[in-house]
């Protein structure tokens, strides 16, 4: 890759005056704004790192790859949102209805226990859209720099595509499970359902015998009212015989006599006589009424009866009920869970960029310029793309370049690539190959600053930046 990332062919007077500028603008200053001076750069130089391409789906036309630091500078991951095992509940082979929907209830919550699972793979790049600016296969002349491959891109590829699998293995056991459950719910519903006409037979019996018991105990108490109706009204006649003989001998001797005492005598016979009558019509009303509560009685144990009965019949269909319920929640439970293992494969997209088939499955050399200055301080500049707003030196006195950096991923190993220039034999490297040293890229970086300037891309006021070198 280029230094300068978006200029092709590359042009080796942009990759200088860029380069260059930037060194002169990371300068530390001192001194007032018209006099201030700047540290000298004792050393300019450039090198390469790999980045390396992995097909995750390869097509003719067009595929998708993983970006890999093999140099492993960087460090990815990969954070699924559960863990891809099946289900962790003992099923057995026989349950009783209570112990089934406990072994459902486990599972459902089993099912929506989501634990987080993380992956960590040295040299993976999460955001591959930063990487692709930087995929070039031109590195004009950069030195590589000389480090050990600590990164595996086909290991990481393999792990991510078994893991996917586990997910996808551990769906197809969570369905397998609610399946075996949903079938044994139906062996128990067929149980409840013969249970249940097993029941209504034997209710439907124990109602008629039931009814047959009444319908033979009112009658009897039918035959036993009856009987003492007649009962009281033979004793109500004999009684009223005595009265009227009373009554007639007391007429026969008040018609004799004609005494008043004879009168209120049949006055009080006649009484006698009207509440003997009163008396026995009400004790018929009371042996009636006496029947006629035992009979709403006896037919208020069949009303009582069918009320049990239907209550215990319709506990056949809430424990049904109950099942389906049970299952329902489970069906929900596992239906969100393999939902969220198919999200899973997301996870993996979101790291892959699309390339044509070949740039996949290969290794691109990344440019990055290294100045040094006074103090061993290193400066890493990462890769540019032309037409930024450029880069201020301090205090107004510096450079003003038209390019800025082409990705933030290639300011992170810019980072990490300055930590490590320090006693190192990459810096001894480039100290060894030090540009400032060589006229023809000090010539090719004033070149590039007057075209720069003839085209309007930086002020004339300029044209002397380079003029030290």
């Amino acid at each position: 890759m280029p230094f300068v990332t978006d200029i092709d062919p590359p042009a080796k007077e942009y990759e200088a005056v860029a380069s260059l500028g930037l060194a002169v603008g990371a300068r530390k200053g001192k001194g007032l704004f018209g006099k201030r001076t700047y540290e000298p750069i004792e050393v300019l130089g450039h090198f390469s790192i790999q980045l390396a391409t992995i097909a995750w789906d390869k097509g003719d036309e067009g595929s998708t790859a993983l970006v890999v630091d093999p140099q492993a500078l960087l460090e990815g991951s990969v954070k699924f949102d559960l863990t891809p095992e099946g289900p962790d509940v003992e099923i057995k082979d026989e349950m009783g209805e209570d112990e089934f929907i406990n072994t459902c209830q486990k599972l459902i919550k089993n099912a929506g226990d989501f634990k987080a699972d993380v992956m960590e793979f040295p040299g993976l790049i999460n955001d591959a859209a930063q990487a692709e600016p930087l995929l070039k296969n031109d590195s004009i002349g950069a030195v590589p720099a000389e480090f050990e491959q600590q990164a595996d891109p086909a290991n990481i590829v393999e792990e991510l595509r078994s893991k996917l699998a586990e997910f996808e293995r551990g769906a197809e056991q969570w369905v397998k499970t609610k399946q075996k459950l949903f079938n044994y719910r139906d062996k128990l519903a067929k149980k409840i359902d013969v249970a249940q006409e097993e029941a209504k037979v034997a209710q439907q019996k124990a109602l008629e015998d039931l009814e047959q018991k009444i319908k033979s105990s009112i009658a009897a108490k039918r035959q036993e009212t009856d009987a003492a109706i007649e009962k009281a009204r033979q004793n109500s006649a004999k009684t009223r015989q005595t009265l009227q003989s009373e009554l007639d001998r007391a007429k026969q001797l008040f018609e004799e006599n004609g005494e008043d005492f004879y009168r209120d005598n049949i006055k009080t016979i006649e009484q006698r006589l009207s509440e003997h009558d009163k008396k026995l019509d009400k004790e018929i009303a009371d042996l009636e009424a006496a029947h006629k509560k035992y009979g709403e009685e006896q037919q208020g144990k069949i009303k009582q009866f069918e009320a049990d009965r239907n209550k215990k019949m319709a506990t056949f269909d809430e424990r049904r009920k109950k099942l389906d319920n049970t299952l329902d929640s489970l069906e929900k439970a596992v239906t969100k869970r393999a939902e969220r293992s198919q999200e899973q494969h997301k996870k993996v997209s979101s790291l892959v960029v699309t390339l044509t088939p070949d740039q996949t499955d290969k290794e691109f050399p990344v440019v990055f310029y290294a100045a040094r200055y006074p103090g061993d301080r290193w400066v890493v500049f990462p890769p540019q793309v032309f037409g930024g707003k450029g880069l201020l030196g301090k205090l107004f006195g510096g450079a003003v370049v038209p390019f800025k950096s082409a990705s933030k991923l290639g300011d992170t190993l810019a980072a990490k690539l300055q930590a490590l220039l320090v006693d190192n034999d990459l810096a001894k490297t480039i100290s060894e190959n030090n540009l400032l040293k060589d006229e023809e890229y000090i010539k090719q970086a004033k070149n590039g600053l007057s075209q720069l300037i003839d085209q309007g891309d930086m002020d004339k006021k300029h044209a002397e930046l380079f003029e030290e070198f």
